[in-house]
């Protein structure tokens, strides 16, 4: 079994609007059918045990279920509504690509989720009322089920109302889309990662000596972005047919139709259906996700702040909140091991190639985008060049501080062409002078 999948898909399915409120509906459902068994079987012990039961005649029980129900699809309407709203100003003001965030939100979900469910509920009840005032069958149960739902209802809309007045505030956006950073971070790169010393020159002999013999390559069924790769099953299946497969596309890359995602170094031709079971560990899709994609994580926050430095909406303050969050996503990564690109079987044989992020690249997607676009606001530059100096001082690697201090001088180059003021320019020299000496 494919774990690894199963956890994809598991991430695709909470990003999905519809998910949680569908699992409610089936709730109520189960709910509908176990009141109804109670009503029919325990009816008038019920009526005469809890005193605070509905008790009136059918009627009675027809309007109240038929006004919950239909005040509930009214204000579902109008939740929806509410959220189509909150996700146009923030796709406008914060981007596109943190729409995912919103339809993540497992809160937006329960409340859109509760009035749908209580609406189906109220309406299948319906049905289980018959006969007139002299002769007729009333689920007291379920009738006080359906009351209790329409306030639980009213205490939803309630904090629904409080949530998405926070939920599009900017830090609190650059809050949310840092959590995906940080959790996308322990997903990939683990505090205590598997990792030997030597692995990166004995699969480097081992790969060149494979790469003298004849190879397949494995292509694209769609054109898109590669959002899953799943090492594991592309290393089982060389695993069993002595073969060795190099991953030539990452997640985050984008393919065109036909384009090669693999090379697969085999003694013996391949059949078609191996050749399908190795494709089929590859995901491509509409738009790049975060489950193996470290850097679109850290393009997210870049997104936002460039947006915020933009002359329409120019926020620096925005801008500097999200420098501090990558930040933060950094010093994570800035001491831990990263994972080799040569993946070898438990006798040892060189088994996958892979192309993993490395931190040089995440240092430029994460400090690039905003150095060019940040250099005309000295807030912006001076945060940059202190969270550098942060990062130093807990860098343990002369090959990663390096690093750092190179994006330190570009930023403090493209802030000193930017600007004329000597205190602005002091102010920067001085940022730079400490982060130096740190």
């Amino acid at each position: 079994m494919n774990f690894s999948r199963i956890k994809w898909l598991w991430s695709v399915l909470r990003s999905s609007l519809w998910f949680v409120p569908a699992v409610m509906t089936i709730g109520a459902l189960v709910a509908v059918w176990t009141a109804n068994y109670i009503d029919r079987h325990y009816r008038f012990e019920i009526a005469e045990t809890f005193v605070f039961f509905y008790g009136g005649g059918p009627e009675g029980a027809r309007q109240i279920l038929a006004t919950i129900a239909g005040s509930m699809i009214t204000v579902a309407g109008v939740i929806f509504s509410i959220t189509i709203v909150a996700l146009s100003l923030a796709s406008q003001q914060f981007g596109p690509r943190v729409l995912r965030n919103f339809m993540r939100d497992r809160a937006n979900q329960l409340v859109l989720g509760t009035f749908i469910a209580t609406f189906i509920y109220c309406l299948l009840v319906l049905p289980s009322i018959r006969g007139t005032e002299n002769r007729a069958f009333v689920p007291y149960l379920s009738v006080t089920l359906g009351v209790g739902l329409a306030l639980t209802s009213l205490a939803v809309l309630i904090y629904f109302i409080h949530h998405v007045s926070r939920s599009i505030q900017a830090d609190v956006i650059v809050r949310v889309v840092s959590r995906d950073l940080d959790s996308s971070i322990e997903r990939i790169y683990p505090e205590h990662l598997a990792w030997k010393e030597g692995d990166e020159d004995r699969g480097r002999e081992a790969f060149e000596a494979v790469r003298a013999t004849s190879h397949f390559e494995i292509e694209a069924d769609e054109s898109g972005y590669v959002q899953f790769v799943s090492e594991s099953v592309l290393t089982d299946l060389c695993c069993g047919s002595g073969m060795v497969a190099e991953v030539l596309r990452r997640p985050g890359d984008f393919v065109t139709e036909g384009a090669p995602v693999a090379r697969v170094w085999a003694r013996s031709e391949l059949d078609e259906e191996k050749l399908e079971k190795l494709a089929d560990a590859f995901e491509i899709g509409t738009s790049r996700t975060t489950d193996q994609d470290v850097e679109f994580a850290i393009l997210q926050l870049v997104e936002v702040a460039v947006r915020s430095l933009s002359p329409g909406i120019n926020d620096p303050f925005t801008a500097v909140a999200c420098v501090d969050r990558i930040s933060q996503g950094l010093m994570k990564l800035i001491n831990r091991d990263f994972p080799s690109p040569y993946h070898f079987d438990d006798d040892g044989e060189l088994r996958l190639v892979a192309r993993p992020f490395d931190f040089p690249g995440i240092c430029d997607t994460a400090f690039d985008h905003i150095r060019q676009y940040g250099a005309s606001s000295v807030a912006v530059t001076i945060r940059l060049l202190e969270r550098i100096a942060d990062l130093l001082d807990r860098c343990e690697r002369p090959d990663r501080r390096e690093i750092l201090l190179e994006h330190a001088r570009m930023i403090l180059r493209a802030g000193e062409r930017c600007h004329s003021e000597e205190n602005d320019l002091r102010d920067m020299r001085e940022r730079f002078d400490g982060l130096v000496e740190a």
